[in-house]
């Protein structure tokens, strides 16, 4: 009777064990970004995706609308006027919050598009922005993957800022005029991207920003602009655009983001997925198969 109820325990603790195992091994994938990211519920489909192949990966996002990565290394919630404010003080950042929050296994950074195109946004705003976030992601050990821009629609494209504007709203570095911690330049005239006369020369400007960054930080890098630009010339009748005067993905832009991060965030190829999240049945299998080729 001893023996068999040694053995009986000895089995529960190995199953408790094996359990504990297997929460441990869950893999956690958090998205930082803007409304790219959860335009027609893409986070959603990438986890209906993995939790249609019993995968153990949780997807998290902390993404609001027209989010730069300067508001999520800067903003507290805390408001003024219905706005989420600076950090100041002691206070943390929301989505640093967020990242501490948990152990992810990898965090993906997504700007706003075309932004990165400036040259004096990259300079006080992307770069230090993207850099202070990537050593908040890598004192928990986890991995900064960069979410890359996808080119727009409609050519001829530039866009422009006025240069105060970058450096009151959109640097990374809190102007103080009383201890000068940060100098303005104080200028008024505008800063532009170049002037791009189709998709290919725009991407090619994105490619070369997000390679940069990704090699400076060692991070991964989820070639989504590259992937747009192939299935446009592809597949002509799949249009990547929400429609000719909105940048967001369409339905079909979003699936086809979803398979690559699939892809990155499983390691697994897109061969035995099924899940279509609504779209024509053979829509979806072409890109799922274009997004396997993709690497």
């Amino acid at each position: 009777m001893k023996y068999i109820l040694l053995l009986t325990y000895m089995f529960i603790s190995f199953s408790l064990c094996n359990a504990g195992e297997i929460i441990k091994k869950q893999k956690k994938v958090l998205f930082l970004g803007n409304s790219v990211i959860f335009y027609n519920n893409m986070p959603l489909t990438l986890q209906k995706m993995i939790d249609e192949q019993n995968l153990n990966i949780k997807i998290d996002q902390l993404t609001f609308p027209g989010w730069l990565l300067v508001n999520h290394a800067t903003l507290v919630e805390r408001y003024i006027k219905d706005q989420y404010v600076r950090a100041e003080g002691n206070e943390i950042p929301i989505s640093v919050k967020k990242i501490l929050s948990e152990k992810w296994d990898m965090v993906i950074l997504q700007e706003i598009g075309g932004f990165t195109l400036i040259p004096e946004f990259n300079e006080i705003s992307f770069e230090p922005s993207l850099i202070f976030l990537d050593s908040i992601i890598k004192s928990i050990n986890s991995k900064t993957v960069l979410f890359q821009e996808y080119s727009t629609n409609n050519f001829p494209w530039q866009i422009c800022k006025n240069k105060k504007e970058i450096e009151t709203f959109y640097s990374f570095i809190q102007r103080d005029d009383n201890n000068n911690k940060y100098t303005p330049m104080l200028s008024d005239f505008s800063c532009c991207s170049k002037s791009f006369k189709n998709s290919s020369e725009k991407f090619y400007e994105l490619k070369n920003e997000f390679d940069f960054m990704a090699k400076k930080l060692n991070a991964g890098l989820v070639k989504v602009g590259f992937a747009f630009e192939g299935l446009k010339k592809k597949y002509p009748n799949i249009s990547v655009y929400a429609s000719e005067e909105d940048p967001h993905p369409s339905p079909q832009g979003s699936y086809l983001i979803a398979c690559l991060f699939f892809k990155y965030v499983t390691g697994k190829n897109l061969k035995n997925v099924k899940y279509a999240a609504g779209l024509d049945q053979k829509d979806a299998l072409l890109i799922r198969q274009f997004a396997d080729i993709i690497k």
